[in-house]
């Protein structure tokens, strides 16, 4: 399979996909007290005590140690909840310049996570300006059914999270089989969402375009992954592009007139005398390509 599938399905899919079945976001409770914070290493002693104590909390409720749970952080948890707020703020300036009265005030935020942003960003609004907050609608498209299902229980029994539900909207889908039309103006938030999505890795066999004997440069060659009967998994490079990653390289040369960074010496002598060393590898280093929106 092509590797942008294979690490799809590792990330997402709903048996054993990491954002379904094993993804765990730190929380660390109450806010930071920064202003009591003398510098970053105070800061970092203070949340590894934190991660301590939620790792040890998981554990407790678990009955047992898991040694092999992968926690992850996002600034807003560590950061919150002014890192929401920040963001609220800018929503609220720009929807009262641009849309207010005309219109709702229409959120749509894209992998929510644990829902600390959006909890954070409808605190804000309540708080701050009432009115605009009457004519909030926030919705969440989760991939994720289990991280889905704890937004919902926040909105439904956390404390901060009281009064809101009536205003939020969880979509459990994927961003990529999302088919409502929207027509109305709206904010879409997407934060650390793009680094996510899956990929395809190229590389380029510059001895082939060695052999062309001009001045071409060299082809590349699209990764797949292949995983045997006992379960190992292998790579290797095939010189057939999908339609895909074809469009990809047609889109960006278009937009960068061909100037762009490349993973091999654009001179074609520098490519001979690279490719003659002692060991010198018969494909560039890999070009990790962004293929999955361009699949949508």
């Amino acid at each position: 399979m092509l590797l942008r599938d294979f690490i799809e399905d590792s990330l997402y899919n709903p048996s054993y996909g990491y954002f379904s079945k094993q993804a765990v976001i730190f929380s660390p409770g109450e806010a930071f007290d920064f202003l009591s914070m003398r510098d970053e290493l105070s800061f970092q002693s203070e949340l590894g005590r934190r991660y301590t104590r939620f790792e040890d909390s998981l554990d407790e409720a678990a009955g047992r140690p898991d040694e092999t749970r992968q926690l992850w952080h996002t600034p807003t948890e560590l950061f919150g909840p002014v890192y929401g707020e920040a963001v609220a703020r800018y929503l609220v300036a720009n929807y009262r310049l641009t849309m207010y009265p005309y219109d709702d005030l229409v959120i749509f935020e894209m992998g929510a996570g644990r829902g600390t942003l959006m909890i954070n960003i409808l605190d804000y609004i309540r708080r701050e300006d009432p009115s605009v907050y009457a004519r909030t609608r926030f919705t969440v498209i989760e991939i994720s059914a289990p991280l889905a299902a704890l937004q919902a229980r926040r909105l439904r029994h956390s404390a901060e999270a009281r009064g809101h539900a009536d205003r939020v909207d969880i979509v459990p889908v994927s961003i990529f089989d999302w088919d409502r039309y929207v027509p109305k103006p709206c904010f879409f938030l997407a934060l650390e969402v793009f680094d996510n999505f899956a990929h395809d890795a190229v590389r380029y066999d510059a001895s082939a375009a060695d052999d062309d004997g001009g001045d071409s440069p060299p082809p590349p060659v699209q990764s797949q992954v292949l995983i045997d009967s006992q379960g190992d998994m292998y790579e290797f490079y095939d010189r057939h592009l999908d339609p895909v990653a074809t469009r990809f390289f047609h889109v960006r040369d278009a937009a960068t007139g061909g100037c762009y960074p490349r993973p091999y010496p654009r001179n074609r002598l520098l490519r001979r005398l690279a490719s003659r060393l002692p060991f010198a590898a018969n494909l560039s280093p890999p070009e990790y390509i962004p293929t999955r929106p361009f699949r949508a």
